[in-house]
């Protein structure tokens, strides 16, 4: 009953605790909470730790020891209280002499206890034989403010733990320091064959990050500005190791280490790279990394004959930047005879790159004929880029003039076609402002949001719905997803939630809790119109992410 839990000894005892811990030290003897530690109630054990930390009880550190040895995995809750009496009572020198504990919970609590002191000490946890110690160990100098003076330690430790928490955090320490040691040292784990192959390739995408760190942290995504640095050192430094990578048979690295190659200027092998160029069995995204990597007059000719989009598009495009006249009569014949839509829309996107009166002509000739319907529609949205990039607006007049204004996604007709499925999938995982997936779901998976409907089957709808919903979607609200707010006759209350469907007599709404509610419409005396929450995607994505969604959408159709 009541009356028994307030008399209950043990409960009164842990109040008084919390009543103790929130005064100032000088008020009592805090040592009164050093034997509690060693009570039978967990509760109480869980508070005296706590209060033992704020108000670092001298003499507390063995007995919060003990606690510490006597406690299970699961013991989450008294595994902080204890590691927050560690951190607030014990030293650093106490904490960093548990590295030979052989409990591993101890160490583990002494490392994250040495993380709440900020002390360098955590590093003799970095070879800890315990891959959660050692990882945690890594955490804790890595993450959020770091410590500075560990880190230079945690940079040292790569490859001696292929944990992924431990080695990303490693490879990391490396590129914060940013010296040449340090990129040398991430170049030589590349062909750590003991590695994991995507953390051999996440060296190698930490060295492409070297000269210029991006602002926030690759691993917890902290504001870091690191400044930009030096190529020509790193450069000097990893040419050997990467050079190595050609022979690695891994074409994923071989792929990243070509493209980092060209980033920093580094001379490969150029018969390796000319086989690779020439191996047909090769994936063509690996061939055209070859082709960047050479780029030679012979490369680029070679690239131009091939029978692969990809090779074709990109060494035209390295043609145009060297020699536009002779690049103009390939780009004209691409528009004009290649069947292949991709191939066009790049030759598009190269003729926007040049400067040539040529390549304004035929530009502002395709332009013209937009409003005519002489534009494939997959290639609307390239030639008015191209037309725009090229200062050859004037030709899309006609084009603009055939919009309606009074139909809002008529602005946007040239995003129904031609997109790239796979980046249109990116922006749905991944764009920032539209976070598509924080109310969408794609397919009949566990888990997801229910927020909006399931877009499964979207693509069975067309085109030209998929734009309307994303662009105006408070004209297409799929029935159960909308918002509305209801107030009930004789109440000042305002209900509001999900408009799930409305029967004769009655209204469901979802509240936020998940819990549905039927509404007898006699009793409501006002409602608002149900709206959506989805923001038009118009005000949020560009053109060309909207015609890349559009397409990964379009092909969705799942029953």
């Amino acid at each position: 009953s009541g009356a028994q839990r307030v008399h209950d000894p043990e409960l009164l005892r842990v109040q008084a605790i919390k009543v103790l811990s929130d005064l100032k030290s000088d008020r009592f003897d805090t040592s009164i909470f050093t034997p509690l530690l060693d009570s039978n109630n967990p509760r109480v054990q869980f508070h005296a730790a706590l209060a033992a930390g704020k108000h670092g009880v001298k003499g507390a550190f063995q007995p919060l020891l003990a606690l510490a040895e006597r406690l299970k995995p699961n013991e989450v809750y008294l595994r902080h209280a204890a590691i927050t009496g560690l951190a607030g009572s014990a030293s650093a020198g106490q904490l960093t002499a548990l590295r030979s504990h052989e409990n591993e919970i101890v160490r583990l609590c002494a490392v994250v206890a040495l993380r709440e002191k900020k002390d360098a000490g955590i590093a003799e946890f970095l070879t800890d034989s315990s891959v959660w110690v050692a990882a945690e160990a890594a955490r804790g100098i890595h993450d959020d403010w770091s410590i500075p003076g560990a880190l230079p330690a945690l940079a040292n430790a790569l490859g001696q733990n292929h944990d992924e928490r431990f080695v990303r955090r490693a490879l990391n320490a490396n590129l914060r320091l940013g010296r040449s040691a340090n990129a040398l040292r991430v170049a030589k784990y590349v062909h750590n064959s003991q590695a994991a192959p995507a953390m051999r390739a996440e060296a190698l995408d930490t060295l492409a990050n070297w000269i210029g760190p991006p602002l926030l942290d690759r691993v917890d995504g902290r504001r870091r500005d690191l400044g930009r640095r030096d190529p020509q050192p790193i450069a000097k430094a990893i040419a050997a190791a990467i050079s190595k990578v050609l022979k690695s048979g891994d074409n994923t690295l071989i792929a990243k280490a070509i493209a980092l190659s060209t980033q920093l200027k580094i001379d490969l092998e150029s018969d390796a790279l000319i086989a690779l160029l020439e191996n047909r069995k090769a994936p063509s995204s690996l061939r055209v990394v070859a082709l960047q990597g050479l780029n030679t007059g012979p490369a680029v000719t070679y690239a131009l004959q091939a029978k692969e989009v990809d090779l074709r598009s990109v060494g035209v495009r390295m043609l145009a930047l060297k020699d536009e006249t002779g690049a103009l009569p390939i780009l004209d014949n691409v528009l004009r005879r290649s069947k292949s839509i991709r191939e066009q829309q790049h030759a598009l996107g190269t003729l926007a790159l040049m400067k040539s009166n040529g390549a304004k002509d035929t530009i502002g000739s395709m332009a013209a004929s937009l409003s005519t319907g002489g534009v494939p529609a997959p290639l609307r949205l390239d030639v008015i880029e191209a037309a725009t990039q090229l200062g050859v607006t004037n030709q899309l007049a006609g084009f603009e003039k055939n919009r309606d204004p009074e139909k809002y996604t008529d602005q946007f007709v040239e995003c129904l076609e031609g997109g790239d499925p796979v980046a249109g999938l990116e922006v749905i995982k991944t764009h920032i402002y539209a976070q598509c997936v924080r109310c969408h779901k794609l397919d009949n998976s566990k888990g997801g949001s229910i927020i909006g409907p399931n877009l499964k089957s979207v693509g069975g709808k067309g085109r030209e719905y998929i734009l309307h919903s994303m662009i105006e979607p408070n004209k297409l609200i799929t029935e159960g997803y909308g918002t509305i707010n209801v107030q009930m006759k004789g109440s000042d209350e305002v209900i509001g939630g999900q408009f799930r469907k409305e029967t004769k007599t009655h209204i469901e709404v979802r509240l936020p809790d998940k819990k549905v509610l039927k509404l007898k419409k006699a009793d409501i005396a006002l409602k608002t119109p149900v709206v959506s929450i989805m923001p038009t995607m118009g005000n949020i994505l560009s053109k060309r992410q909207l015609r890349d969604v559009i397409e990964y959408l379009s092909g969705l159709k799942e029953k």
